[in-house]
């Protein structure tokens, strides 16, 4: 209903589009406001579908009935102040401007710098400040309480023994080899995956999905090939995406607890030239920031193909998500550590009981 109304100003202005706010103007602003966020979503996604666009609006959607309410409310309907702290996301990004449409004034403070990648439509309309102008040393605010530095929920394993290299090969089972065909119904690329959930959320590398129109699956052990138009979910700057097949699957647990250190000794599972579920070791020979973001180095071999495949701990952990590698250089190679896994997908990790 609301992707027709979208497109259609007589339906959308009829359409009741979730809380209704304080005056007549203002919900119809709401309404159009939505349209036009919807798509600037659109135009502005390198890999478009249904699935995208319905995550998009659907969580569009649950802000809207959740934050306008509070926002619009009867002492606080006069220009409403909103100040939003940190990195940002696309989605957050566009709800920010999608509120500034509504008469909201909007402060966005990033200590790390501006925001990359900026839509020209909200870059256009916004006014930038660098506090380095402002102020001659850097500020350090107290903080009261370190529990809330790191909410993120560590899954039981037993972490005081280590796994067999036997024992660690045989996780391959949660680890599939993906095909990404395009509009001509070719083969455009092979990749690896891991299963993050038993309902099959698979998470792999944005360029292994990157441009597919749709995608097969292979799981170790299982002689029939899923095919799937499921693409959930991506994230450009970690090279991380998200498919969903309908399998059920047993899914690796990701490693939220401790640090990795450099020489501890890991393993790699993945399909490098199409050589499904093959293992090699190696250890973790580094941590390198590449493009702005943070990477495991290691030593396991790995090749064309491998990418999105699992780097696991010998407690078999998932601690990694292979990405990429050197050709110039022998074993040096790059993974996606799980802080970021976490963060992108933590809504689609199972977490033990």
């Amino acid at each position: 209903m609301w992707q027709t109304a979208a497109e259609n100003p007589q339906l959308l202005y009829k359409l009741s589009l979730c809380s209704k706010l304080v005056s007549d103007q203002l919900e119809w602003t709401k309404k159009l406001s939505f349209k036009q966020m919807i798509q600037l979503f659109k135009e502005n996604q390198p890999y478009p579908n249904e699935t995208l666009l319905k995550n998009f609006a659907v969580k569009f959607l649950y802000w809207m009935d959740y934050y306008l309410p509070q926002i619009f409310s009867g002492e606080n309907s006069t220009s409403p102040k909103i100040v939003f702290i940190g990195d940002i996301t696309q989605h957050e990004l566009l709800f920010l401007y999608f509120l500034s449409s509504l008469g909201c004034d909007i402060c966005y403070m990033n200590p790390k710098g501006d925001i990359a990648n900026l839509y020209p439509i909200i870059e256009a309309s916004s006014t930038l400040h660098m506090c380095r102008h402002f102020y001659e040393k850097e500020i350090t605010l107290p903080i009261k309480s370190t529990s809330r530095q790191l909410n993120i929920p560590a899954q039981k394993t037993n972490a005081t023994e280590e796994l067999s290299y036997e024992q660690l090969a045989s996780l391959a089972t949660s680890v599939v080899m993906i095909k990404t065909f395009g509009e001509d119904d070719k083969v455009l690329c092979y990749g690896s995956g891991v299963v993050l959930h038993q309902d099959g959320y698979i998470l792999t590398n944005l360029h292994v999905e990157g441009g597919g129109k749709y995608y097969s699956v292979l799981y170790e052990n299982d002689t029939n090939e899923y095919i799937t138009h499921q693409f959930v979910k991506y994230h450009d700057m970690h090279d991380l995406a998200i498919l969903k097949v309908d399998r059920i699957s047993h899914p690796l647990p990701v490693k939220m607890d401790g640090q990795l250190v450099r020489g501890q000794k890991i393993v790699a599972i993945g399909s490098p030239l199409g050589l499904f579920n093959s293992v090699s070791d190696g250890i973790v020979s580094g941590f390198r920031d590449i493009r702005q973001m943070s990477m495991i180095q290691f030593t396991a071999a790995i090749s064309n193909g491998s990418s999105g495949g699992a780097l696991l701990d010998m407690h078999g952990r998932l601690v990694g998500l292979i990405t990429a590698g050197f050709d110039d250089g022998q074993n040096l190679n790059l993974a996606v550590p799980a802080n970021l896994i976490y963060q992108f997908a933590q809504n689609f990790i199972e977490i033990p009981c």
